[in-house]
């Protein structure tokens, strides 16, 4: 239940990210941006290969071939 959650939430938290380097990039500094969308890569990696998700992947294909 929590892996599902947890999937559901990051790729808001990716898009978040992503949307406030590009603001701050744009506006404020472009290091501040640079290390934010640093960041989102790396947010973005994480959820890509997080073991919850995969698992959570694994049990979907489980229930779907059931």
């Amino acid at each position: 239940m929590r892996a599902r959650a947890e999937s559901r939430l990051l790729p808001w938290a990716a898009l978040a990210a992503l949307v406030a380097g590009i603001i701050l990039i744009e506006f404020v500094n472009h290091v501040v941006g640079a290390i934010v969308l640093f960041a989102y890569v790396a947010l973005a990696v994480t959820f890509v290969l997080s073991p919850a998700r995969l698992s959570a992947m694994e049990s979907d294909d489980r229930e779907a071939s059931e």
